[in-house]
């Protein structure tokens, strides 16, 4: 985890995911080292995720991958539909208003980092926001797409297994 003083490993494990249970405040950034023939291969990293921990009601999930961005989102009791927007660093963008809770960007590009954020429509008007999370395309073979949801002061990370690989570092 990297909360803005420099990366930090938070676990080695064999497993897809894990939970980070005190996120800094603000904003984290993680990513995933897969371990391939006795050492951890930084060449095939994942690329950093975001997560910014509030306590918003929506929660959004993102998911960066080869090809595009999928970002999710829970039922917001009231919603009838949402919107949701992207910042490409240099504005936000509407890219979808509908009842749907997902979103697949197939306009993302490999390498660009963008930030999301979901408005859940109540009563008339757009209330508060999800949470802002940072996604960046992964590009390149053999890296993991990265996961990341906050929930309840929570940052769970979780990733696609990568065939040959016993374990993984977070950090």
């Amino acid at each position: 985890r990297n909360s803005g003083s420099g990366w930090t490993t938070l676990a080695t494990v064999s497993s897809t995911s894990y939970v980070d249970e005190a996120p800094v405040a603000g904003t984290n950034q993680y990513i995933v080292i897969p371990y391939i023939n006795d050492s951890f291969a930084t060449e095939y990293q994942s690329d950093a995720v975001t997560a910014t921990v509030n306590a918003e009601a929506v929660v959004l999930t993102v998911k960066a991958q080869e090809n595009n961005v999928t970002v999710t989102w829970n039922t917001v009791s009231g919603a009838t539909k949402y919107r949701i927007r992207r910042n490409d660093g240099t504005g936000w963008t509407t890219l979808q208003t509908s009842a749907k809770t997902s979103y697949v960007d197939t306009t993302a590009l490999k390498g660009k980092r963008y930030t999301y954020v979901v408005y859940p429509f109540i009563n008339g008007s757009f209330g508060a926001p999800s949470v802002t999370v940072k996604a960046a395309l992964v590009g390149g073979s053999g890296s993991a797409a990265v996961t990341v949801v906050t929930t309840d002061g929570k940052a769970v990370i979780s990733w696609d297994k990568i065939d040959g690989v016993k374990k993984y570092r977070v950090r």
